[in-house]
């Protein structure tokens, strides 16, 4: 996790300068995945460490996870579009990287906290062999997400290689477990692909979504014909941030309540609801693009954003706690690594859906640009 922290630092360092060197841009790019190869998967199977053996306790622990995780996310997506108007696109990057020396500084003074709940090399000295050859994997990594980056065509080969890599490591996985085992791998199985599912729906809130909110979105939030706060497109993205953090201590405390009163819902009937909700919030899109006269209403985003997001937490967050409750410890590090890497596909395959949003040749302005993208994003996905 360390080492991830300080590629993402030296990621978005290079990155800021890639603004003046563009040679830069897709080094740091890598920089910045291989950084959160290590960091992302390894901080959800700490949570898992520290809560291991209360499943009540995993879901509300990953809930309260997934909310700090989105506390940076909201100021980071209010804070950065506004440097980015006033200063430039490398002060934004530069405050990334600030931000998590940040961080790493509040880490350093208080790990005394968590470290009790590391694997088996945090409790002894430090081993230099381990170090060198995470280090040299992951220099070699940069250097290969350099070329795939570079390359369109070499990462859509990536893409459908990764599919048929899970597959087979999965089943690998699978044929040498127990058979006491193989019960809860087969449910983390179909629970992490029912996941999915979700991402090609998150996708749209960084693609078809913001455009959404660039071409036919009244970006004034109102109260009686009086304008609160004015938020640009890109803003509106912070919506999901700041509705995962009101809702995930309430949410929180609900498994907790439902729990001890032995009424506690199932991971399956948890995502079930989290589907439901974000079919309602994209069809609220719909609805509204297809009845608007001039520009889309800025609270119709706060409620769609509201009802995906309280969606998020209950297929992603809990899709973290999956992993955390039906997999041996052995295999839950690469089973949070490969959820993150389906995850990925997901979100390439949302991307592919937010193009019909970006097709030319439409009005891109007024009504006519709310029907046409909220359309063409909405009603693809509802059908897919």
């Amino acid at each position: 996790m360390l080492m991830g922290a300080f590629a993402l630092i030296f990621g978005y360092g290079a990155l800021a300068l890639a603004d003046q060197h563009r040679t830069l841009l897709f080094f740091a790019m890598a920089l910045i995945s291989a950084g959160n190869g290590l960091f992302k998967p390894n901080a959800a199977n700490l949570v898992r460490r520290i809560y291991e053996g209360d499943d009540a306790a995993l879901d509300a622990a990953f809930t309260i996870y997934y909310m700090s995780v989105n506390v940076g996310s909201t100021v980071s997506m209010l804070v950065t579009p506004l440097l980015q108007d006033s200063y430039g696109p490398a002060s934004a990057f530069l405050t990334c990287s600030g931000g998590l020396v940040v961080g790493l500084l509040y880490y350093f003074w208080r790990q005394r906290w968590i470290h009790h709940a590391g694997s088996a090399l945090d409790q002894g000295p430090f081993r230099l062999r381990p170090f060198l050859i995470v280090l040299g994997g992951f220099a070699l990594t940069v250097l290969v997400l350099t070329g795939i980056i570079a390359s369109p065509s070499v990462a859509r080969l990536c893409v459908w290689c990764a599919s048929l890599a899970i597959a087979f490591l999965w089943g690998r996985l699978y044929l040498r477990s127990s058979a006491q085992a193989r019960p809860g791998l087969r449910l983390t199985f179909l629970l992490c692909l029912e996941s999915m599912a979700y991402l090609i729906f998150y996708q749209q809130m960084m693609t078809s979504l913001t455009l959404f909110a660039l071409r036919a979105v009244d970006g004034d939030l109102r109260i009686g014909g009086v304008t609160l706060v004015h938020i640009s497109a890109g803003q509106f993205q912070a919506l999901n941030p700041i509705w995962i953090m009101l809702a995930s201590p309430v949410l929180a405390a609900l498994y907790n309540r439902l729990a001890a009163q032995g009424r506690d819902l199932s991971l399956a009937h948890k995502m079930v609801l989290g589907f439901g909700l974000v079919t309602i919030g994209f069809l609220i899109w719909w609805i509204a693009a297809s009845h608007a006269q001039n520009l889309v209403s800025a609270w119709v985003m706060v409620l769609g954003y509201g009802l995906i997001s309280i969606a998020e937490l209950l297929t992603m967050a809990l899709g973290l706690a999956i992993i955390a409750r039906y997999t041996a410890a052995e295999s839950s590090g690469f089973m949070m690594g490969s959820l993150y890497l389906l995850w990925g596909i997901a979100m390439y395959a949302g991307s592919l859906v937010a193009n019909f949003a970006a097709a030319t040749g439409e009005p891109t302005t007024g009504a006519a640009a709310a029907a046409f993208t909220c359309r063409s994003s909405a009603i693809c996905l509802l059908q897919d």
